[in-house]
């Protein structure tokens, strides 16, 4: 019998080869080393095709006839197919960026990471504060805001992040392997307070429950941290600069620089300036993303 790609195994487990064959055909696409897998990684067609968010195209360019002109300031870009990786291989990816007028302090490339089902794995979900493992101790129910817990000494409530980017999430792995990750079982965003009344131990939410949770569900302290992966976050002028950085492995528990998210099957390539108030242009050229030996 003729061997599967080994891209081919990685992304059909528990689903026939036919059925993928049938419903994603282009996630099957084999791998080589030092291959694009990025469709228009360099606007030579003219147009943004296989992207999402690049507003125009210049004729500026570092090679070829022209490049992307980015979003001014805080606007998302990102590839727009899934592109299966094996987080056992290495990949690297990069790109050059051009300012076109002012310095720009903050460019950032890096990656969208999806599971197997093409659901896409947010910070949230694969950011726990560790030490943060205790029970309900009473039940709660949907369109509940306040949980009560049987120890809350180690949450953190930060007036900084925690109002609008801390979680807690449900039925989690207690052991120290955080096998539920990436956990999907959470709380709206928000915690409006995490305090003791009478000596109890209590979770005030900025967002009604979903769902009902009986006494004894194991839950933790989770916090949104970061849009995605970034790999490579640094500062351009008015030359060309490439950035590029390699990724290879999951994380384990707590995210790890330079691995994939717990879960990853896919990806996209994102990029962002997060320049403050920026209003000049911010070309992009030549965006690769390949496996490496």
């Amino acid at each position: 019998m003729k061997k599967l790609p080994k891209i081919a195994k990685s992304h059909i487990a528990g689903i026939s080869f036919a059925v993928a064959m049938v419903s994603t055909p282009c996630l099957l696409q084999a791998q080589n080393a030092g291959e694009n897998l990025l469709k228009n990684g360099g606007a030579e067609s003219g147009d943004s095709a296989g992207w999402i968010e690049f507003p125009s195209i210049s004729s500026n360019a570092k090679e070829g006839s022209k490049a992307f002109v980015c979003k001014p300031s805080g606007g998302m870009v990102r590839s727009e197919e899934l592109t299966p990786v094996d987080p056992e291989l290495r990949y690297k990816l990069s790109a050059f960026f051009k300012s076109e007028g002012a310095e720009v302090t903050k460019m950032s490339l890096g990656l969208f990471c999806y599971d197997a089902d093409e659901k896409e794995i947010t910070s949230a979900h694969i950011t726990p504060i560790t030490g943060t493992e205790t029970k309900l101790r009473e039940p709660a129910s949907k369109g509940d805001t306040v949980l009560k817990i049987e120890n809350g000494q180690q949450w953190v409530f930060d007036t900084k992040w925690t109002p609008e980017y801390g979680f807690v999430a449900f039925d989690v792995d207690d052991s120290g392997a955080y096998s539920d990750l990436p956990n999907r079982n959470l709380s709206g965003a928000g915690l409006k307070s995490i305090r003791q009344v009478g000596g109890q131990w209590e979770v005030e939410l900025a967002k009604p429950l979903a769902a009902d949770f009986v006494a004894g569900t194991k839950v933790r302290q989770h916090r949104a941290e970061g849009a995605c992966l970034w790999l490579v976050q640094q500062p351009i002028g008015n030359d060309w600069k490439e950035f590029k950085g390699r990724i290879s492995g999951l994380s384990e528990g707590v995210k790890q620089p330079g691995k994939f998210w717990p879960g990853t099957k896919f990806v996209k390539v994102a990029i962002i300036n997060e320049t403050p108030d920026f209003k000049d242009s911010v070309l992009v050229d030549e965006v690769v993303f390949t496996q490496v030996e």
